[in-house]
């Protein structure tokens, strides 16, 4: 195999993948709105479905260099 062959598949290149301040939040519900008129009556009342929010992902960087796995 020659050096070029060599340094490609190796480690330590250029970067191919880059990812900055990556984010992913997924809201999960407590209590599931079942059709559109009770949504309208506990809006009209104030009410609101109760979440909170579950963070996969929270300000991730990443780089994969070529020839990486």
């Amino acid at each position: 195999m020659s050096n070029e062959g060599r340094q490609r598949n190796e480690p330590g290149g250029s970067d191919v993948i880059q990812m900055r301040s990556v984010s992913k939040k997924y809201r999960v519900y407590y209590e599931k709105s079942e059709n559109i008129k009770y949504l309208i009556i506990n809006l009209l009342k104030g009410k609101r479905d109760r979440y909170r929010d579950v963070w996969a992902l929270r300000d991730i960087t990443l780089s994969v260099k070529a020839g990486e796995t």
